[in-house]
């Protein structure tokens, strides 16, 4: 057993989203969400990051790069590293997904 958030994350603070993901970290680790925008135009989605408590401190609109057509968020998913305000990545299927933070919306 390693210290809260290395590598068994904490229960989900009340609050986020059920469907919330945990992404372990060297300090602590964060809980990530995930909605699409239902943007035509572009792949854009919006993700919060929240710390292992449930404080909001990431909440912004990417752009999915390449493989848009791919990534399914009724499929099973997981966060990797590195995902930050600027980047955030997922594997699903053993596809890795990147999401790119740029202001269109």
């Amino acid at each position: 057993m390693k210290i809260e958030g290395r590598q068994i994350p904490p229960n989900l603070p009340t609050g986020l989203p059920l469907n919330s993901k945990w992404l372990s970290g060297d300090g602590a680790g964060a809980w990530f969400h995930i909605l699409n925008c239902n943007n035509r135009e572009f792949k854009i989605f919006n993700i919060k990051r929240f710390t292992p408590k449930g404080v909001l401190d990431c909440d912004r609109n990417y752009v999915l790069q390449q493989n848009a057509i791919n990534f399914d968020l009724s499929k099973p998913f997981k966060f990797t590293h590195l995902s930050h305000g600027a980047k955030c990545k997922v594997i699903q299927e053993n596809i890795l997904f990147e999401f790119i933070w740029e202001e269109l919306c």
